[in-house]
């Protein structure tokens, strides 16, 4: 069964990094599932940016800080830790202390619906807390998923340069589905 690559982006720079490790979603979701990120970023200041309208419905499982949101339609932001972003056609801004790390899953309307069991109508222009959705495939995450998840990521995201320090400024990384990793300064691909 092939799977898509793993493209694996890092970038490291005094006041701000950030890795983030992207891939397509399996050929047999790709009605479903659009594609998944896991990342971390640190920064010495509180992080805002604007988010774009998009096509997709955004699932965050957050293991970090908790994000402020605010839609493009509302004065004040509120706080989430995991959240679900429906469909919008503003943009929004998000912002956090300065830590976060987290997947964050892209779906389509129909796979937000049959994940999450909610019509997207219902989560149109709105972020909801996914304890609130009471999903049940979303709850039946077992115990210990997301400090797996987190290790994994971090212990992906973490080749040393050929010069066996931390490379600065950004990286691109490609990896591939299979059971060994042998790393070059700029690639990684599975054996």
């Amino acid at each position: 069964m092939d799977h898509p690559p793993i493209a694996v982006d890092v970038h490291e720079s005094e006041p701000y990094s950030w890795t983030m490790a992207h891939r397509a979603a399996h050929g047999r979701l790709l009605d479903h599932v659009v594609g998944y990120s896991g990342y971390v970023e640190r920064s010495v200041l509180p992080l805002r940016r604007r988010e774009v309208a998009n096509d997709s419905v955004v699932v965050i499982i957050s293991f970090g800080e908790p994000i402020d949101v605010q839609l493009s339609t509302e004065l004040v932001a509120d706080r989430y830790t995991s959240f679900v972003a429906g469909l919008h056609d503003g943009s929004v801004f998000t912002e956090h202390g300065g830590r976060q790390a987290g997947v964050e899953i892209r779906l389509s309307p129909l796979g937000a619906f049959r994940l999450l069991g909610v019509p997207s109508s219902e989560l149109a222009h709105r972020v909801v807390e996914i304890d609130a959705l009471g999903s049940r495939p979303l709850a039946e995450l077992p115990t210990g998923w997301h400090r797996r998840r987190t290790g994994r990521l971090a212990s992906t995201c973490s080749t040393p340069s050929s010069s066996g320090g931390r490379r600065k400024g950004p990286r691109r990384t490609r990896l591939f589905a299979g059971r060994g990793v042998s790393s070059s300064p700029r690639t990684a691909t599975s054996r």
